[in-house]
């Protein structure tokens, strides 16, 4: 399954990558919200893990943009903010379970990751 991550730390998009490369996924990561908006109109991942703290467009405004370009796609919502902050701030914006918007809370374990992302392609389905 192919995997999108999207994140500015290049430490988390490593771990990840590796991770989940473990796991069988194939992989892409970008480190900035337009790298992530540019790879989006040229494929269809199965899943996105966004972080929302990009530079240089927000991890909202990439939200909004990957749900109105590809409803379909599930996104796990990466963060080191305070979840309930985040979880709030997504659900002020539409962006809720109910339309495949999943959040996780930095520092993170595997285990949590992939029952997350079950949860996520579950929705798809």
């Amino acid at each position: 399954m192919e995997v999108l991550v999207v994140d500015d730390e290049p430490a988390v998009r490593i771990v990840l990558d590796l991770s989940l490369g473990k796991a069988g996924h194939r992989v892409t990561v970008c480190d900035s919200g337009t790298a992530a908006l540019d790879l989006l109109s040229q494929s269809t991942p199965a899943i996105a893990l966004i972080d929302l703290s990009l530079p240089k467009v927000h991890g909202m405004t990439v939200l909004a943009a990957v749900r109105a370009a590809k409803p379909e796609l599930p996104i796990i919502v990466i963060s080191g903010m305070l979840p309930e902050f985040d979880a709030a701030m997504l659900e002020r914006e539409g962006m809720t379970v109910q339309n495949g918007v999943y959040c996780l809370a930095k520092p993170f374990s595997g285990k949590q990751l992939q029952r997350l992302m079950q949860d996520a392609l579950a929705w798809r389905a």
